[in-house]
């Protein structure tokens, strides 16, 4: 006699690191740069991030890159890594290991999502 085997069911909801950093509804999207790894065209890969969580770290952006964040979205948007260096207030010439796009987004996920918390949105959150 055969024990049936039990039949898988998928999640009602599927959160991934890519739903929770998008721009919620009525929240101005800043676009990020797709590179030509596989990983970037997966289902639920995000393609913008809040355009105001983005403008928190215009200092450290302006640095790294010399440009304003209007300017940046203009020619296109950020990486992954490159919003991860802002974040962690990082320099490119700094960082002694870069995260790739993966670590970078889980990353960014839980910084997105803690902003989303706070009580003003203004409010810079300071990765652990």
């Amino acid at each position: 006699m055969s024990v049936p085997t039990p039949k898988s069911t998928p999640p009602v909801t599927s959160v991934t690191p890519g739903s929770l950093v998008s721009p919620l509804e009525g929240e101005q999207p800043f676009p990020i740069l797709r590179s030509s790894q596989c990983l970037d065209t997966r289902p639920g890969w995000p393609t913008s991030i809040p355009y105001h969580f983005v403008q928190l770290y215009a200092r450290q952006l302006r640095i790294n890159h010399g440009y304003d964040v209007d300017r940046l979205a203009n020619r296109g948007g950020l990486s992954l890594v490159e919003l991860w260096l802002a974040v962690w207030d990082k320099r490119p010439q700094e960082a002694v290991e870069y995260p790739g796009n993966v670590v970078a987004l889980e990353h960014l996920s839980h910084v997105v999502s803690a902003w989303r918390l706070t009580p003003t949105p203004t409010t810079v959150v300071t990765p652990l």
